[in-house]
């Protein structure tokens, strides 16, 4: 038994549930229960990925892969795909005890790695969870129309699924589809204000799942630069012990609409930016921290579309050298100025 926990990511048994995931499925849960071949797939490439995973605290690994938290999920898949893709490159991994992530041997360089993921600003939890909730009532919904949902303001309560459900059915039901081809309202209720709009179906679409977009927004300014920033905090050399070798932090951006200057404003410290984790030429900081490689768009399905960027920190102890599209800093005024080197990076991991 224990052998075989330690083998495997995914488990064995005859698959028939053919049907789309509901929303509020746990990640790993609809990958290890459905029977949909492009999800086959995936859980062949990863369990291929994992044969050459480092054996220690293999079984530490495998419960945060199977957790039925999604946070969980994302961070041990993120592991797993870090340790292909160096291993891809040539690199050689090892998992440390008392350190970081892994430590990789290269013949030109040895250095530490750290994984960490950074959240969607647009995201919070507890909003996610009963947008989740509700998608899977009105997905039931016997209608032509694609539902999208935003949601301005939210409140610790429920917003009550199934009275959503019932005022939105109703309202459904009194359209007239060739004079309303699209709607917008406004749902209040508990504190929750959740805009929905509708769009009809075309004939081809008419079968398809109701739920088009769901954006779990919190209101307000949203600062894509402050989640790479907390996430690059909670990741100091410090924690780790790390002085004098190369030290890199791989942070997963879940953040759809993260842009080069977010970056720019969570890594580099000007007169009239918050942030600044590398600082800046009169007042360096982290300097023991090699560089940022910032990974975007990485999905389970489709990894080979990941849009993988690396910052070397300009006054880093050991500077490191990686085979990824890199961002240079070549001027700090007036504002940051940088030079691409290697821009065009890809690589197979399926």
């Amino acid at each position: 038994m224990l052998a075989s926990m330690r083998n495997n990511l995914f488990d064995t048994f005859n698959r028939t549930n053919e049907e789309y995931s509901k929303y509020s499925t746990p990640t790993y849960n609809y990958f290890n229960e459905t029977a949909r071949p492009e999800f086959a797939k995936c859980r062949e490439v990863l369990q291929k990925w994992y044969s050459k995973y480092p054996d220690r605290e293999n079984l530490e690994f495998l419960g945060r892969f199977k957790s039925p938290i999604n946070q969980q999920f994302r961070g041990a898949f993120f592991e797993l795909y870090i340790h292909e893709l160096f291993n891809t490159l040539g690199y050689s991994l090892d998992k440390t005890t008392d350190s970081c992530d892994f430590k990789i041997e290269h013949e030109l360089k040895d250095f530490y790695l750290e994984c960490t993921l950074s959240q969607n600003p647009l995201v919070n939890d507890l909003v996610e969870h009963q947008i989740n909730v509700i998608s899977d009532r009105l997905d039931e919904l016997d209608s032509l129309y694609f539902i999208n949902l935003s949601v301005e303001n939210f409140s610790s309560r429920s917003p009550g699924e199934g009275k959503l459900t019932r005022w939105l059915q109703n309202r459904i039901s009194q359209l007239d589809e060739d004079k309303d081809p699209e709607v917008r309202w406004t749902y209040d209720n508990d504190g929750w204000e959740i805009n929905i709009s509708l769009i009809k179906k075309n004939g081809a679409e008419s079968k398809s799942r109701n739920m088009g977009i769901m954006s779990p927004n919190t209101g307000g300014f949203i600062d894509s630069a402050k989640p790479i920033f907390e996430s690059l905090k909670s990741k100091r050399p410090s924690r780790y012990n790390i002085e004098d070798q190369a030290y890199i932090i791989a942070i997963n951006s879940s953040d759809m609409s993260l842009h080069q200057d977010d970056i720019i404003k969570a890594l580099f410290k000007h007169r009239d930016l918050e942030y600044g984790f590398f600082g800046n030429s009169e007042s360096p900081r982290n300097t023991s921290v090699s560089g940022v490689l910032i990974i975007q768009q990485l999905s389970v399905v489709f990894p080979n579309n990941a849009k993988l960027q690396f910052w070397p920190n300009p006054w880093c102890k050991v500077p490191l050298d990686l085979p990824f599209a890199t961002k240079v800093l070549i001027s700090e005024k007036p504002y940051f100025n940088f030079e691409s080197t290697k821009e065009d990076f890809e690589i197979d991991l399926l």
